[in-house]
């Protein structure tokens, strides 16, 4: 009898937390069905973030440089007492000042060659990422450009960090728009994309062909037997690429390598560090798109293809046959899947996701 009543209140206990309502922020502009309201929550919760008197956080006002600095600030436990800077529009009495000094020893943000800070300015796009890639000491960068971000551009290195971080995707046309302004609920979605996975993999495009960065994945390789891939900071590159990465565990050797994943609106890719860096796909996938990666050329030879793995038979692949006869498969939403050899026999698939 005492059993039956522990299974049924552990059956209460499962079904009580199953149903426990998403909980909102505090703040009384943001409501559940905002876009970034689990970011600005996340945030809020570590106090990285702070609203109004009124409580308020006026999510859609745009966010000043001296708002950015308090947040990074925050965010990254610089010292923000109140104090001199050196910049002439930034007094001792003022907020942010604190924040914008030790910002400024850090290196991750700068002001003006007149000497100001201008501290109630709109940030911009591209000033956002001059400061997270820095923030978060950025190294990787993505070799798919924005349409309107050339090597001129003051931030084009940096913008280029994040889009490999999985920080910005940009917009569906291409671009960045380095120029705009940005709004205080924006900032902060770039911001908690920067520390935490899932806010990253909410952030990818909508027809994505690349792995879901929350999720493991384990496939089978004719040569290095099981593989286990999972998104994570590598302790072993955290000298040179601190940013999150994918580590892929060859079981049987007890080994590990790593390589990154980018993505954007143009196409997806693999790159590895302090090494090359190949498109897997690029976009609109068109059947007979060609293009040279590396040292190979690739075609989309099929679409909508049926592909059987252990994991599960997919009706919706994307067939990409390179110069060397190897065919490799990739699906919506799982990313990679399946590659086969020239005479048909499997050389890796995918065996499961968790």
């Amino acid at each position: 009898m005492k059993k039956w009543v522990l299974f049924l209140l552990a059956i209460v206990l499962i079904l009580g937390v199953a149903q426990r309502p998403v909980q909102a922020v505090s703040f009384k502009d943001v409501s559940t069905s905002h876009g970034f309201h689990d970011e600005i929550k996340y945030l809020s919760d570590k106090q990285f973030i702070t609203g109004y008197s009124d409580g308020s956080f006026r999510p859609e006002k745009a966010v000043t440089r001296g708002e950015a600095a308090i947040m990074i600030g925050k965010a990254f436990d610089l010292d923000g007492t109140q104090r001199t800077t050196k910049f002439k529009d930034v007094g001792k009495s003022q907020k942010a000042s604190g924040y914008i000094a030790s910002a400024v020893e850090k290196g991750i943000i700068s002001g003006y060659s007149n000497g100001t800070f201008k501290p109630e300015a709109s940030i911009s796009r591209g000033e956002m990422a001059i400061i997270l890639s820095r923030a978060f000491n950025l190294s990787f960068h993505s070799f798919f450009r924005f349409k309107d971000v050339g090597e001129s551009t003051a931030a084009f290195e940096h913008i280029q960090r994040l889009a490999a971080a999985s920080i910005t995707a940009g917009y569906p046309d291409g671009t960045f728009q380095p120029g705009l302004s940005l709004t205080r609920a924006q900032f902060s979605a770039f911001l908690a994309r920067g520390f935490d996975v899932s806010f990253k993999q909410k952030a990818a495009i909508q027809d994505s062909y690349v792995r879901d960065k929350t999720k493991q994945y384990t496939y089978q390789s004719s040569e290095l037997g099981r593989e286990v891939f999972t998104y994570k900071k590598a302790s072993v590159w955290e000298w040179m690429f601190p940013e999150y990465m994918w580590e892929a565990h060859i079981v049987d050797q007890d080994q590990t390598y790593h390589f990154f994943e980018v993505e954007s609106y143009e196409g997806s890719g693999i790159g590895y560090p302090l090494s090359e860096f190949h498109e897997s796909l690029i976009y609109p996938i068109k059947l007979g798109a060609t293009w040279t990666s590396y040292t190979s050329t690739s075609k989309v030879t099929g679409i909508g293809k049926k592909v059987e793995t252990p994991y599960k038979t997919f009706t919706n692949a994307v067939e990409v046959t390179s110069s060397e006869g190897t065919k490799t498969y990739y699906v919506k939403h799982v990313g990679y899947v399946q590659t086969i050899d020239k005479g048909g026999k499997v050389i890796r698939e995918l065996v499961d996701i968790k």
